[in-house]
């Protein structure tokens, strides 16, 4: 799982500031352009495409209208997903859409005048928007991930318990399973087809459990890293390709069961009330660097 240390800071100071302002005028530095030392030796440096992630993460009262029709009449959710995937993904309780690079206004209200909730993702710099009540927040980030790589983008701004029942399909019977001290994650890849577009992969899963010196893939099989348990439901993922600007939008269906994955991932109590929750990931840019050699 290869994640860009790259760190880009984000300088956005209002929910429409983030579609409004071009990339050069939200990116500070985080890029090392330095000369090649032998120009001779330029030609054998590999140029690796870096893509630039806005992903804002919006929690809402559960009633509240702008989680509803008006955010999803809005967006492109019919063919953002191939039919055999988003059934899979409606079964699941999930909503998947894609607004363009100059968002409908329902986008655009989704993350106005809203706080800062939780802490921020790793490897990037949260940006606070205006101030909202407290049953209205948003956290944004930017990060930057290499073409070929992974990482996870968390969906709760904090651990609980949580409980997903799968319903029986295809001959195999229903299945229950509970975590504790659990967040809901979705793991995020990214391929480039074609110049100017970028193939996102995305996976739900809910890490667990206590930290630990745990066996994960990676790129050459087998690592050890410190970390949680992490249950996956790659039979629940899919694929969307953007260009710049574009935007994927993961949301909670009004029917979704209780005990569904996407109310693990997307649904909690707040202060008392009912709450959910909406995942944009915003392609703000690609990019190319110069790799760097070993022994330098």
């Amino acid at each position: 799982m290869a994640v860009c240390g790259a760190v880009l800071g984000c300088g956005l100071t209002a929910g429409c500031a983030l579609f409004d302002q071009s990339v050069e005028a939200m990116t500070t530095g985080g890029y090392d352009e330095s000369p090649v030392d032998d120009p001779r030796m330029a030609a054998f440096r590999p140029v690796i495409d870096q893509i630039l992630l806005d992903v804002v993460l919006v929690e809402r009262p559960a009633d509240d209208p702008l989680l509803g029709r008006a955010l999803w009449d809005s967006v492109g959710e019919i063919g953002a997903v191939d039919a055999d995937r988003a059934g899979r993904l409606r079964s699941a309780g999930f909503r998947v859409g894609v607004a363009s690079a100059d968002p409908p206004e329902a986008v655009r209200a989704l993350i106005e005048r809203q706080e800062v909730i939780g802490t921020p993702l790793p490897n990037s710099r949260t940006t606070r928007l205006g101030a909202g009540d407290r049953d209205n927040e948003v956290q944004v980030n930017r990060i930057t991930l290499r073409v070929g790589g992974d990482t996870t983008l968390p969906t709760a701004p904090r651990q609980s318990d949580l409980l997903v029942v799968t319903p029986a399909a295809n001959g195999k019977p229903s299945r229950t399973e509970s975590f504790d001290t659990a967040t809901g994650q979705m793991r995020i890849g990214c391929r480039t087809p074609q110049k100017g577009w970028v193939t996102f992969d995305l996976t739900p899963e809910i890490h667990h459990g206590p930290q630990a010196m745990r066996a994960v893939p990676g790129p050459a099989g087998l690592e050890t890293a410190h970390g949680q348990r992490v249950r996956a439901w790659p039979d629940r993922s899919f694929e969307v390709t953007l260009t710049v600007g574009d935007s994927v939008i993961l949301g909670l269906r009004n029917d979704a069961a209780p005990d569904s994955l996407a109310a693990a991932l997307l649904a909690a109590e707040k202060n008392g009330h009912a709450t959910d929750r909406v995942l944009v990931v915003r392609l703000a840019d690609i990019r190319q660097i110069e790799g760097r050699s070993e022994g330098r």
